[in-house]
């Protein structure tokens, strides 16, 4: 019963357009979080390879390094992800509550604890999907 409750609330999140809204904010803001450090570095790197033409590598560590590690990004990027679970789930109770569906969830036979869980499971199976957003925006390609 629990995972038909997931799976009718993943299915509200997908028609949900606030849900959409926040799936663009979330790759907008981690192309934000990639780019900002890839602008300074890149102006780094130019500055000293005219101040130094032989320069062949970084001093240590690896462009990408510096770039994902060094940043920050993903740590920026799961810190806005943590701002974004409460507003989808402050949207499917109020939205439960605005649709009068509530009563008729807790006069039910499936008792609260599993619907609880169920909604808990398709918060997390959305934002599974935005960790695999970002996941595959950040595969290498040859």
């Amino acid at each position: 019963m629990v995972i038909q409750v997931a799976k009718a609330e993943l299915r509200n999140l997908f028609y949900s357009p606030v849900a959409w809204f926040l799936l663009i904010a979330f790759i907008v803001q981690c192309a934000w979080f990639y780019t900002s450090p890839l602008f300074d570095l890149a102006n780094w790197q130019d500055v000293y390879i005219r101040n130094k033409p032989d320069f062949k590598e970084w001093a240590g560590s690896s462009f990408t390094r510096r770039l994902f590690k060094d940043s920050g990004f993903f740590s920026n990027v799961l810190n806005n992800l943590y701002l974004f679970i409460p507003l989808l789930t402050m949207g499917l109770i109020g939205r439960e509550v605005q649709n009068g569906t509530i009563k008729l969830l807790y006069s039910s036979p499936i008792t609260i604890r599993k619907i609880v869980i169920g909604k808990f499971m398709a918060i997390m199976v959305f934002n599974l999907a935005l960790v695999l957003v970002l996941g595959a925006s950040s595969l290498r390609h040859p």
